[in-house]
C-alpha cells in the first residue's frame, strides 16, 4: 500500500516537470536542456530569472506551472502527511489491542457519553481496569484524546465482545442511552460468558423490569437516581450535605468513599481475625461496614474476632488517597 502511493507520487512530480518541459519546448521552441532549467527553477520558486526572454504566451504558460506545479506539491505533502498519521495511528491501535489481549478481571464500558465519560474517569481514578467500546464519531474523537483502552464497533457484536475479551471480563457496563440496545448487548454478552456481572442502564420501570428478567445482575435509571438524591435532599439536608454521588465528604477535596474488596487467595488478611488485620479501628484509612461472605450472608459490624476468608468481600469507608494502599492488604 506504501510502495503503491509513492508511485503516485513520482508519476504527478513527473507530468508535471513533463509538462513544464514540453509546454516550453512547444511554446517558446527551446531545447530539451533550457525547457527542463526553466520548468525546474519555476517550480522550485527558485528566481534565477528567465532562460531567454519569454514572449506573452510562455509567461502565461509559466503561470499556469506555477499554480500546477503549487497545487501538486501541496496534494502530495498532504497525502504524505496523512498517510503518516495514518501510520501511526495503525500502530498506536495495534499497542492498544495488545494491551486488551492481556487483560483479566477488567471492566467493559459500552458508550462512552455523558454516563459512560463518568464512570470511566471514576475507574480510572481508582486504577480500575476497563476498556470502552464506542461506535459513534464524535465519541471516538473524544476518546483518543485519552488514554483510555478502547475499541470501535457494535458491543452488540460477537467479535467485538471477543476482541475486548468478555470471556475474561468480571463487569460490563451498558451506558447506551438506547433500551433496545442494551438489552442485545445484554444477551450478546451473556451468551458468552454467562457468570459476567452486568449493570445496565434504563430509561424507565419497563424497560428496568425486562433487563432484570433477561439477567441483569443490576438495573441503574439515571433520572429516578437523580430524583432520589434531590428528594433525600429536602428530607436529610444534614446527611445530604456530607454526601455526594461520588462518595462520602469529609470537608476537603480528597474525600472518602464506600468500597468493597475481595480477599484473594494468598492474600496477607487470608485467615487473620479482623482485631489483628489493621483494619478494626481504621488503620491504613479504612474503616470495614460489613463482610459478605457467599450469596446471602452479609455481617454487619463484624467483631474484631472475625476470620477472613479467601472469596470475601469486605465493604468500607477509605479515603481516597488510602485507596491503592488499602488493597495492596487484600491482594496476593
Amino acid at each position: 500500500m506504501e510502495s503503491n502511493r509513492s508511485l503516485v507520487y513520482i508519476a504527478l512530480l513527473l507530468s508535471v516537470f513533463s509538462f513544464g518541459v514540453i509546454g516550453y519546448e512547444l511554446i517558446e521552441d527551446w531545447d530539451f536542456l533550457d525547457s527542463l532549467y526553466m520548468t525546474v527553477i519555476t517550480l522550485t520558486t527558485t528566481g534565477y530569472g528567465e532562460v531567454h526572454k519569454l514572449s506573452d504566451e510562455g509567461r502565461v504558460f509559466t503561470i499556469f506551472l506555477m499554480l500546477f506545479g503549487i497545487g501538486t506539491f501541496a496534494y502530495i505533502l498532504r497525502e504524505f502527511v496523512s498517510s503518516q498519521f495514518e501510520e501511526i495511528e495503525k500502530r498506536r491501535r495495534k499497542r492498544m489491542l495488545k494491551e486488551i489481549a492481556r487483560l483479566r478481571g477488567h471492566a467493559i464500558i459500552c458508550g462512552y457519553g455523558r454516563m459512560g465519560k463518568v464512570i470511566c474517569e471514576e475507574l480510572s481514578l481508582k486504577g480500575f481496569p476497563f476498556v470502552v467500546i464506542e461506535q459513534k464519531p464524535e465519541c471516538i474523537e473524544q476518546l483518543r484524546q485519552t488514554n483510555y483502552l478502547w475499541v470501535e464497533g457494535d458491543a452488540a457484536e460477537d467479535d467485538i465482545l471477543i476482541e475486548v475479551c468478555v470471556e475474561r471480563a468480571n463487569v460490563l457496563v451498558s451506558a447506551i442511552d438506547s433500551d433496545a440496545d442494551s438489552l442485545y448487548v445484554l444477551l450478546a454478552a451473556r451468551n458468552i460468558n454467562p457468570d459476567i456481572y452486568t449493570v445496565i442502564r434504563a430509561s424507565s420501570e419497563t424497560a428496568r423490569n425486562r433487563m432484570v428478567r433477561m439477567g441483569a445482575n443490576r438495573v441503574v435509571q439515571p433520572l429516578t437516581m437523580s430524583g432520589k438524591k434531590v428528594a433525600q435532599s429536602v428530607i436529610n439536608p444534614a446527611v445530604e450535605e456530607i454526601m455526594e454521588i461520588g462518595g462520602l465528604t469529609d470537608g476537603t477535596e480528597h474525600g472518602v468513599q464506600v468500597v468493597d474488596i475481595t480477599v484473594k487467595s494468598g492474600s496477607p488478611l487470608e485467615g487473620k481475625a479482623l482485631v489483628n488485620s489493621g483494619l478494626k479501628k481504621g488503620d491504613h484509612g479504612f474503616v470495614v461496614i460489613g463482610i459478605r461472605r457467599g450469596n446471602d450472608e452479609f455481617i454487619f459490624a463484624p467483631k474484631g474476632d472475625e476470620i477472613f476468608r479467601v472469596d470475601d468481600c469486605v465493604v468500607g469507608i477509605v479515603k481516597r488517597d488510602d485507596y491503592k494502599e488499602t488493597l495492596k492488604l487484600f491482594e496476593a
